[in-house]
């Protein structure tokens, strides 16, 4: 076999460029877009933007005192507390609507009862195509759905606030639900049939089967679908950014969307009092993150 004079056969040195090639792009997004963004952002949460030198300074901890006091002007229209409230109203009805639903109708699927092929087929078609461009499919539909009871589509959803809320929530619903039955009807394929089939013998109920056999066995699927819920609480813009961009009605904006159209509206000199708003956000989330799935996993059911 030919050898370079490194030593390396020609067919080990062909294989070592092509291991090179294909991780060399995700490595270098690494670096750039997550290790390099949030050390920079880090690094903007102790400075502020100095007008006369066209450039940031650091100021030690004046950025993250501004935060707490609300001082600086990207917190103008900043309603701490109404923030807060559209939150966890997204979350919530997240959980209670979506990941809850799709565990039982992943069931569903996953006993392949009536219609479950084409379920699959039809809760994945909002992934395949962009979300902007589902956003805008969104939009026709639901206003020649009104057009089709009588009502003019313009303005309806806007002139009342919770009407408005329920637009965009219904959309995050949409969404949202066909992710959870693939991933958990996905987790459920790979319990073992002969498990099934000896709790069916015994004369297990379809209800039973799902509590006590399949759950437990899909219970680390759950726990990541949940904690990654979680850790969208403070980022989720409730789709705000996608159907209004920076204008989206600031009575139904979230921590996410505050975040995003300060980023948008609030100049240079917002980012340093942004950046160091989502770091203690950061700070917050990472426990309540780390201390949920500690508990969720250790009382969580058992396959024992």
């Amino acid at each position: 076999m030919l050898k370079t004079k490194g030593g390396l056969s020609a067919k080990k040195r062909n294989q070592l460029i092509f291991y090179i090639a294909i991780i060399a792009l995700p490595i270098l997004q690494t670096l750039v877009f997550y290790v390099y963004v949030n050390f920079n952002s880090f690094l903007l949460a102790f400075q502020e933007y100095d007008v006369a030198a066209r450039g940031y300074k650091f100021v030690g901890f004046a950025t993250i005192e501004k935060v707490f006091t609300l001082e600086h002007s990207v917190f103008r229209n900043f309603d701490f507390w109404l923030v807060i409230k559209n939150t966890a109203i997204n979350w919530g009805v997240g959980f209670i609507f979506t990941i809850i639903p799709s565990v039982f109708f992943a069931y569903y699927v996953y006993k392949n009862h009536v219609g479950s092929g084409a379920f699959k087929v039809i809760l994945y078609m909002p992934h395949i195509i962009p979300h902007l461009v589902f956003i805008i499919i969104y939009k026709y539909y639901m206003n020649d759905f009104l057009s089709t009871l009588g009502i003019v589509p313009i303005g309806f959803w806007t002139k009342n606030v919770e009407w408005e809320r329920f637009y965009y929530l219904f959309c995050s619903w949409m969404f949202g639900f066909g992710t959870g039955v693939l991933v958990y009807s996905g987790a459920m394929a790979s319990i073992s049939d002969s498990v099934i089939e000896s709790a069916q013998l015994d004369g297990i109920t379809p209800a039973k089967e799902l509590v006590y056999i399949v759950l437990p066995m899909i219970w680390g699927t759950f726990v990541t679908m949940l904690v990654s819920s979680l850790v969208s609480f403070f980022t989720n813009d409730g789709n705000g950014s996608a159907f209004k961009g920076a204008q989206f009605n600031p009575q139904l904006q979230t921590i996410g969307y505050f975040m995003y159209s300060g980023t948008v509206n609030g100049g240079m000199g917002a980012y340093p009092v942004l950046s160091a708003f989502g770091l203690l956000v950061t700070a917050i989330a990472v426990p309540v993150t780390m201390l949920t799935r500690h508990l969720l996993t250790k009382y969580g059911p058992r396959t024992e």
